[in-house]
Formats: C-alpha cells, structure tokens, sequence
C-alpha cells in the first residue's frame, strides 16, 4: 500500500486512497459518523463517496493508521484490544479523535496476507491491532468486529486503489 502523512491536522498532498470490502460478499467498509460500529450491509463501490475512501499511514514495524476521507485526519479507525462477547463479536473498530482515544483502544493496525478469497489483481489481507495477532477483523452480524477464534474468508479484506487526491482537489470556490 502507499502511504500518506497527516500534517497539522491535514491529509498530504498527492495522498492515495483505496477502497475496503469484507469476506466474500463485499461488504464495503464506510465511515461510521455517529453510530457504535460500522455496518455492513452495502456491497456497491462508490469511488466519489467519500466515506468509502480510506488511506494509510504508518509502516510494517509500528503499524498503520487507518483514516478515512469524509472523517478527515481527526479520526482514525481504533478499537478496543480486549475482546468483547463471544470470540469479539462485541467489539467493534470505528472511527475516534486521534488525539483523544478511549481507554484501552489501539490506533494501530497490521496486515497479513490472505488467500481464504483466491488469488486476483486485488490484494487480499487480515488487517488485526499491532500485538494482537489473533483479533482480525471480520464481518459478525452485519457489523465490523472481531473473530479471534481464527481467520477465514469472513476476516479476508479486498484493498482496491480508488484514486490520489492533489490540494487542487480540495479547493472550492464560490462564484
């Protein structure tokens, strides 16, 4: 993956976004807003809708942070790293204020490669909190969590390259 930086409070010029689905059916991972989880009940990719746009920043040794467009660079996606219900089922990634995580959640991400969905064009990963190698996220009930009973189709992440963004991208202007 390409990653961006975030500077002082902005994504970076030139920043690549992708697009995330889950499991076989493609369930399109979108910004949260408000809600408790992210759902998954979309599987239509929408490479103009900003809450389906997701970056990277970080690296395989610390791990990444994950950031999605219409949240911008405040948010990031983090999770509880004790699991909740059965195998995880209760806990759920979402998008939090980077500077004000809740207790006991992680900002930082790992990816492992998966081929529980074949092989294609597409790049195929587990995606898990940094030393917790077991809590990968999966679809559990329409919802983003958790199954840290193993790995499988259901954990299996789809990265598609959607587009980079230029500071021209974000210019508006009024007549």
């Amino acid at each position: 993956y390409t990653v961006t930086t975030v500077e002082d409070g902005n994504f970076a010029d030139g920043t690549t976004w992708y697009t995330i689905q889950i499991g076989q059916q493609g369930y399109v991972l979108s910004n949260n807003g408000s809600a408790r989880y992210i759902a998954l009940d979309n599987t239509v990719l929408d490479l103009e809708d900003e809450a389906q746009l997701w970056c990277f920043t970080g690296n395989d040794v610390d791990g990444y942070r994950v950031y999605n467009m219409q949240a911008g660079a405040q948010k990031v996606l983090a999770s509880p790293v004790e699991m909740l219900g059965s195998t995880g089922s209760s806990s759920f990634p979402t998008l939090q204020p980077v500077d004000a995580l809740p207790a006991g959640y992680t900002d930082l991400w790992n990816f492992e490669n998966s081929s529980d969905l074949g092989s294609s064009d597409v790049s195929h990963a587990y995606m898990y909190e940094v030393g917790y190698p077991s809590h990968k996220v999966n679809n559990r009930d329409n919802r983003l969590a958790f199954w840290n009973g193993g790995a499988d189709s259901g954990s299996t992440l789809q990265i598609y390259f959607a587009k980079t963004t230029t500071a021209v991208d974000f210019v508006t202007a009024d007549k």
